[in-house]
């Protein structure tokens, strides 16, 4: 059970080299869309930066892996490269929906 549920976070780390540029481009859209305060811009890009860093440090370590120099002790090694990606870019994911969750004006007193 354990090595399925690391095969596949793997894969999804894998397709995420490609989706987080993606997804952070699509998050840009939607806080302009919003009119987002200022400071959510400040945030977004702290984040965004933050995570590309990750993932670019990431593949760095998964080509390693992948052209035949020494990444671990086994296999899995090299899944847990993969794994670890896939499990940024779900919290990246997770923040960005608070990100971009368009907030809520209360209607005020009802009279």
């Amino acid at each position: 059970m354990n090595a399925i549920f690391l095969k596949t976070l793997a894969v999804i780390g894998l397709i995420c080299i490609g989706l987080l540029p993606l997804k952070i481009w699509k998050s840009h859209q939607r806080l302009r869309e919003m009119h987002a305060p200022k400071w959510k811009y400040v945030l977004w890009v702290v984040f965004s930066f933050a995570f590309l860093g990750i993932e670019a440090f990431l593949v760095g370590d998964i080509t390693r892996c992948l052209s035949g120099q020494h990444c671990g002790p086994s296999i899995y090694s090299g899944l847990m490269y993969g794994a670890s990606m896939g499990l940024w870019f779900a919290l990246y994911a997770l923040i960005m929906i608070f990100f971009t969750k368009p907030h809520r004006v209360s209607p005020g007193p009802r009279g």
